[in-house]
């Protein structure tokens, strides 16, 4: 049978088993641990539809205060779910087809990586390992992290290409790399530290690596207009503390919890081994995992040389994902305490289950190829359709979800205005301005102490007496005072609001206790509030924007990449 005849049929399947309840076309979605993934979607579409771009506000947040979120969470899949609302798809639909899309690239990437490493077989069984395990499940339906979910697709996609971009003399795969390395390393802020680790390790065990170490620099900076800002800026909110007040302690795992689970729950990580939620990988995933990882063992110990030929980047996967697996268990505590600085960040032990996925997936590739070179080749495709089959039934009653509900029912509770205003803020406190105390902000999350809608320029519960409003906008407010007075600017304050008094840009250096800023004014004064980018901010989009002018260059201009290309020699 024709492999692309074959490759077809075995995609179709992962949409059938994996995907269904995914596809947009069925008007019914599913909550989450994380429901103001759609909320923040809709507000970056926002941001984008008034060409805020990069969006760094979500506008409406906090009682139309707004709350600075995008400046500092990866911002990739917001540009998936935004871009598709900006296009007409509607929000929630939006969000949807994300899920859909990123199980069809989870898939295509990682067969791209391991067919073009190992074969044709290695790469659909390893594809359908790493997008049928009960872990992505989870990452879906429970979690609902299409942030993650996004990293674990471009994880293969990136080493794949620092393998083509090793070798190859093209500008166009150079520039492929750069970007794809680019988004993963922008598709979630914890995961990303990780893999950029993988990727620079990776480089040295390929062929050229002074051109991919080039390229992932390279993808740095074309990701500046979002890490400048998340260095310099992030101290100006509670996200640090926040982040280090989870006591990861609670959420080791016990070993069994990646076989198995008691049963298939939705609910939330917990203390011990009987989690509401399943970190399993799938039986069949991990026994092929298993035994690719202790064949390429053998087949070291076993050969002429101690370590053949291309085995270091065996090495550096099989480093990473035991590692990872190491570091999910309460025996590597010490590593935790030693570099709390970085792991703080992680905040969920669990969370290297998705890089023990990716080495589980990598040695089940391995392993199929091992086994086609010592069998008959004509028993080779029927064996691995019958895994692929096996895995793709077997994960299939995992891949649902059992409550869900119509599109409209969804958008009320999850993304309308009133949710958008009053809620979603709360459970992303972390990026609250630190111009505001966070135990006054934290108390207006009671439902009865909620408000309608906050004035413009008013106290958080006052009025507007005293004002005369000339312009609201979500980026541009002004207003002219009628009295002698002093005055609370109704947004939570961040750099990137620039005040001007009659013209004059004032730097506030009073605040109430939600973090708004106090000003005296005069009678006629004329107050204007607009958003306005940090120094640091227009830096980041400088450095993103010239990489990009770059990158054409570099794909256009022969002689230009003709030294670049030498760089390797």
């Amino acid at each position: 049978m024709k492999r692309h005849i074959v490759f077809i049929a075995v995609l179709i399947g992962v949409i059938y088993f994996l995907g269904w309840h995914l596809q947009p076309f069925e008007a019914k979605f599913f909550s989450f641990h994380d429901d103001t993934q759609v909320g923040r979607m809709k507000e970056f579409a926002f941001s984008l539809k008034n060409l805020q771009i990069p969006p760094r506000l979500a506008p409406h947040f906090s009682f139309g205060m707004g709350f600075p979120v995008f400046n500092f969470y990866a911002p990739f899949s917001y540009w998936v779910g935004g871009l598709l609302n900006v296009i007409g798809v509607p929000i929630v639909a939006a969000a949807k087809t994300s899920f859909f899309l990123v199980i069809l690239a989870m898939f295509v990437f990682m067969y791209l990586y391991i067919s073009t490493l190992f074969s044709f077989e290695a790469g659909l069984v390893a594809a359908t390992v790493y997008t049928s395990s009960i872990w992505i499940a989870t990452e879906i339906f429970a979690r609902g992290n299409i942030g993650e979910l996004w990293f674990i697709a471009f994880l293969p996609l990136s080493l794949y290409f620092l393998e083509k971009n090793g070798k190859s003399k093209s500008p166009l795969t150079f520039v492929a790399t750069v970007v794809t390395v680019s988004f993963a390393l922008t598709s979630h802020n914890v995961l990303s530290i990780i893999g950029f680790l993988l990727f620079i390790l990776y480089s040295f065990a390929i062929k050229g690596y002074k051109k991919n170490l080039l390229a992932i620099f390279t993808a740095l900076l074309l990701s500046a207009y979002f890490f400048l800002p998340l260095g310099l800026e992030s101290s100006l909110t509670f996200a640090k503390a926040q982040a280090e007040k989870t006591p990861y302690a609670d959420h080791f795992l016990c070993p069994l919890q990646l076989w198995s689970s008691p049963t298939w729950e939705l609910g939330g990580s917990g203390i011990g081994c009987n989690d509401g939620m399943s970190f399993k990988l799938g039986k069949i995933q991990l026994v092929l995992g298993v035994f690719g990882f202790l064949a390429w063992i053998f087949s070291v110990l076993f050969h002429k040389r101690r370590f053949p030929k291309g085995n270091a980047k065996y090495i550096i996967v099989s480093f990473f994902g035991i590692m990872s697996l190491f570091m999910m268990f309460d025996i590597s505590t010490f590593l935790w305490k030693i570099f709390s600085f970085v792991l703080a960040a992680f905040q969920f032990p669990w969370r290297f289950n998705s890089f023990f996925l990716f080495f589980i997936a990598f040695f089940a590739g391995y392993l199929v190829n091992a086994i086609k070179n010592r069998i008959i080749r004509i028993v080779v495709q029927p064996l691995t359709l019958l895994l692929v089959i096996m895995m793709l039934s077997s994960s299939r009653p995992y891949f649902r979800h059992p409550w869900r509900v119509t599109y409209n029912e969804y958008y009320s509770k999850y993304v309308s205005d009133e949710y958008i205003y009053k809620s979603i803020a709360y459970a992303i406190p972390e990026y609250l301005p630190r111009t505001a105390n966070y135990q006054k902000w934290m108390n207006y999350k009671t439902p009865q102490k909620l408000m309608t809608k906050p004035g413009d320029y008013s106290p958080f519960l006052g009025s507007t007496k005293s004002l005369s409003i000339k312009k609201n906008l979500p980026y541009e407010k002004e207003a002219v005072s009628l009295a002698d007075q002093t005055i609370t600017i109704n947004t939570l304050y961040f750099p990137f609001w620039q005040i001007t008094v009659n013209g004059k840009i004032l730097v506030p250096k009073s605040f109430d206790s939600l973090g708004r800023p106090i000003l005296s004014v005069t009678k006629s004064s004329t107050i204007r509030v607009i958003y306005k980018e940090t120094i640091t901010e227009t830096i980041g989009n400088y450095i993103t924007i010239l990489t990009i002018v770059g990158l054409g260059v570099v794909a256009f201009n022969r002689k230009l990449w003709n030294r670049l290309n030498n760089i390797n020699t």
